[in-house]
């Protein structure tokens, strides 16, 4: 390298650190200090390959290079990162992790031997080595390994792993994040030879993670979104596309007094949904009423819904308040709405839109400040053009309609939803512990849940009560589950693997096939990486 362009970029750099910190230099601080870095990490790289003649050609090494420099995605720098620290140390697995001010596990991404993604890493994780390893002296990994220190650190015991390296990588002086690598109890423990090659590789990796996480840091300030990993709105649950796509919508509505109507099969959580928006309006110190206007006769409807006077009928002994009264500052939610009667609907558009009704046997209109949140799994639309649901009611009901897909069409969500409701059906039923083997999850996303989240929650609570030591396997879920799924279940011609081989085989060609060919898009819809998606299609060839 010319040492004149290093001299350079230098001074540049000690300039505006004494300049101080301001936000308008942000960007000119960053591209200065990623120039100064890409071109020692440049050289660095250079050097180590002209000493090692199997690393590859010059034209390879420089792709090498560019391919470190250039990246400006977080997550694939990370995994590319992570698969060379793996491969370095001969480690089983690897995670970029810290832990969040609240002491929970924040992984940033987690890889294992050749070159795959971990499921589920923040259970993988011992918090209390993280946690000793950050009071190390800066430079110094933590390495622990479960021969020479048994039973000091019971989740290690508990994944059979027999050593784990823990190194704080800084920048600056801040945490940049924890490197956390394991071999299982079959491997030898780590050792320190490769440390100094750990360290350095560290050293030039931290810079541009540093930059990296700023630039996207200041992205999220100038357009705020969801964040990546938020999996809950006021109980849904979901990650998928269509799922955040509901909840940024609800989200902008809630605060608004705009009436919603939500759109969705039966099962679907329309009612949750109903909950938050009231949740997160003006309106949510004041009483959220339910009305299922399918569960209440036609001839008691009415008077349910806008309350009756004394002698009104034949039992009406005394005044009763309906639900619009019942609801007064607060929100009210019809569901099935489409299910109301023709006769009442008029009345129904009126409370609407002039917040005024008359109780049954009434004489003197009665007054309500309400928010009308409804919900129907039919086809309103349709219903106008038969003239089985009244054209002006069904605009007035339209100011902002929410779309509530179904559950065969999220099913990427589905492992969070099982991790979700197990500890609430434990609870009901005095269970504890309850797992899902790999085979069974796998028929539970495969399956088309016609009956959606309900029927999802029905079938986990039969297999939590059938399944034996806790764990639910494909013998436990009802028989139309598994006949959905012939290539998963067991028999004497296949094996576990070649069950489970033909069951991935089987969802990446009908991702694939949804996605029109579209790679990006199908590792979308199965909830994995590009490149991982790469990977197990190369397995298939």
């Amino acid at each position: 390298m010319n040492p004149d362009i290093k001299a350079q970029l230098q001074k540049i750099q000690d300039h505006l650190r004494s300049l101080g910190n301001h936000p308008l230099d942000e960007p000119i601080r960053l591209s200065v200090q990623k120039a100064f870095h890409d071109v020692m990490i440049l050289e660095a790289l250079l050097m180590k390959s002209a000493g090692s003649p199997d690393r590859g050609t010059p034209d390879t090494r420089l792709e090498q290079a560019r391919t470190i420099l250039g990246e400006k995605d977080l997550g694939k720098l990370l995994d590319f990162a992570l698969d060379t620290l793996v491969a370095m140390t001969s480690a089983n697995r690897g995670f970029l992790t810290t832990l969040s001010a609240d002491g929970a596990v924040d992984v940033f991404t987690a890889r294992r031997i050749g070159h795959q993604e971990v499921m589920d890493p923040g259970s993988q994780i011992s918090r209390a080595i993280l946690s000793d390893s950050l009071r190390q002296s800066p430079g110094q990994p933590l390495i622990i390994s479960s021969r020479d220190q048994p039973g000091r650190y019971e989740t290690i015991q508990r994944l059979e792993v027999g050593s784990v390296l823990a190194f704080p990588i800084h920048w600056e002086g801040e945490l940049v994040a924890v490197l956390y690598l394991d071999r299982d109890e079959t491997a030898e423990p780590f050792q320190t030879g490769f440390l100094p090659s750990l360290m350095e590789f560290c050293s030039m990796l931290a810079p541009r993670l540093f930059q990296l996480r700023r630039l996207r840091d200041l992205e999220t300030m100038a357009t705020p979104a969801i964040p990546e990993n938020e999996f809950i709105y006021e109980g849904v649950i979901g990650n998928s596309g269509v799922f955040r796509d509901t909840i940024r919508i609800t989200r902008r509505v809630a605060p608004s007094e705009a009436t919603v109507l939500i759109l969705g099969e039966s099962g679907t959580g329309k009612e949750l949904i109903a909950r938050a928006i009231h949740r997160n309006s003006r309106r949510k110190s004041g009483p959220f009423v339910a009305v299922n206007c399918t569960a209440i006769p036609a001839d008691l409807i009415e008077s349910e819904l806008f309350g009756h006077e004394k002698g009104a009928f034949t039992g009406a002994l005394q005044r009763k308040p309906g639900k619009f009264e019942q609801a007064a500052e607060g929100t009210i939610f019809l569901d099935e709405i489409g299910d109301l009667p023709l006769d009442l609907q008029g009345k129904l558009l009126r409370a609407i839109q002039e917040r005024t009704f008359d109780r049954v046997g009434g004489t003197q209109p009665v007054q309500v400040d309400v928010r009308v949140v409804a919900a129907t799994n039919r086809n309103l639309r349709s219903m106008v053009e038969t003239q089985q649901f009244r054209e002006d009611l069904y605009y007035r009901l339209n100011v902002i309609s929410l779309h509530l897909p179904p559950l065969r069409n999220r099913k990427t969500d589905i492992p969070l939803l099982v991790r979700h409701l197990l500890p609430a059906l434990e609870q009901k039923n005095g269970l504890s512990g309850t797992v899902v083997a790999d085979e069974a999850m796998e028929a539970l996303v495969t399956w088309g849940w016609p009956g959606n989240i309900r029927e999802l929650e029905n079938v986990l609570e039969r297999a939590m009560i059938l399944c034996e030591n806790g764990v639910i396997r494909l013998r436990d879920l009802p028989p139309e589950i598994l006949d959905d799924a012939p290539d998963i279940r067991p028999s004497g011609e296949m094996n576990l693997e070649a069950q489970l081989a033909a069951f991935r085989q089987q969802l990446l060609l009908q991702a694939l096939e949804k996605s029109a060919g579209n790679k990006s898009q199908a590792a979308r819809l199965l909830g994995i990486s590009r490149n991982y998606l790469h990977q197990l299609l190369n397995r298939q060839v």
